[in-house]
């Protein structure tokens, strides 16, 4: 502000609106400066003022219209890029996996048969939490799921409320068995963590390969 008093001065004094101080040495300070401007004085500086501001105002604008007009260019790109997602997302949905259906070990036989299909007896006991892991295991794991939708018909048997059918023994649980239903024929038993940690691997050699009419020929 002291920069633009003194500029102003300079400039009345140029005019002869002004008589600058004649001593050698000047300092600016709030002494230096008269304490009323004239009223020309007064017009000069509120003149300087507004054209500075002006200017500022002037400049910000076009900054504001910069990013605007740049907001606009990018605004159809954006907008393509939005519909091609959705494109994208509509043409190719992400598969929706059912959860492994659970039924009676008499039925799932029968059907099994009929379906050329295996029969997997997954048996549990109440508060078993390896048995929790592979429950949980069974329900998120996508290719399990899929594999024994397509190719298995599923029973699950607490021991705490039922035998296990076909007179099967288990050494304790999580166990699951994997049965030939036409010939009665177990052809997988994985017990302990062995039905968590190897499930996915051994379903997978029974139901890629070896495969007739969906059935394994083993």
């Amino acid at each position: 502000m002291q920069y633009i008093i003194t500029f102003m001065l300079l400039t009345l004094a140029a005019f002869g609106e002004f008589s600058y101080p004649t001593e050698t040495s000047f300092e600016l300070n709030n002494s230096s400066v008269p304490n009323e401007l004239t009223s020309n004085e007064e017009a000069v500086l509120n003149a300087m003022m507004g054209l500075e501001t002006q200017q500022i105002l002037e400049k910000e604008s076009s900054k504001v219209s910069k990013h605007i007009s740049d907001s606009e260019e990018m605004l159809p790109t954006l907008e393509e890029h939005v519909q091609n997602v959705t494109q994208q997302i509509t043409e190719s949905p992400i598969p929706y996996i059912p959860n492994i259906h659970y039924i009676k070990f008499d039925n799932a036989k029968k059907e099994a048969i009929k379906e050329h299909k295996y029969v997997m007896i997954k048996v549990e006991a109440t508060g078993c939490r390896p048995c929790e892991t592979l429950n949980n295991l069974l329900a998120t794991n996508d290719h399990i799921k899929s594999m024994v939708n397509q190719h298995i018909k599923a029973v699950k048997v607490n021991t705490d409320q039922e035998n296990l059918p076909m007179g099967l023994q288990n050494m304790g649980t999580p166990t699951v068995f994997l049965i030939k239903p036409d010939e009665d024929r177990v052809v997988m038993k994985l017990e302990g963590n062995e039905a968590i940690e190897d499930l996915e691997d051994s379903l997978k050699s029974f139901v890629d390969e070896g495969y007739t009419q969906g059935l394994a020929l083993r």
